[in-house]
């Protein structure tokens, strides 16, 4: 009966220490309204918005406001070195110029024959 009992509890151990850890309540930062709770992998810098699959997966990491992660020196996913507060925009798409087309097989016109009196 013991015995029973010891193998179940160690299968029920076994089993909470597969399933990945949810994040409480308790676990999450009280942010400002706007500046969102980021996963911030703190091996490699990183930050995860929710919605990225890295949100909350990866083995060294904390939740964070976006603000004290980028202030930590965290930048997004995705985008090295870049953060969400930059003033400066985009720069714009260039397309390439299109080159003439040439023209192949051009019809060449034929001297008119000549008429003799």
């Amino acid at each position: 009966m013991i015995q029973r009992l010891l193998i179940s509890l160690a299968l029920v151990a076994a089993t909470i220490a597969l399933v990945p850890q949810v994040a409480r309540a308790a676990d999450l930062p009280s942010c400002k309204n706007g500046d969102p709770v980021v996963w911030v992998n703190t091996s490699s810098h990183v930050y995860h918005l929710p919605g990225d699959p890295y949100y909350g997966k990866t083995k060294a990491g904390a939740y964070e406001c976006e603000s004290a992660a980028v202030a930590s020196g965290a930048h997004a996913s995705g985008s090295k070195h870049a953060t969400t507060t930059s003033a400066a925009s985009p720069a714009p798409v260039m397309s390439p110029t299109p080159k003439p087309k040439k023209k192949h097989h051009q019809a060449v016109a034929s001297p008119s024959p000549s008429t003799t009196p």
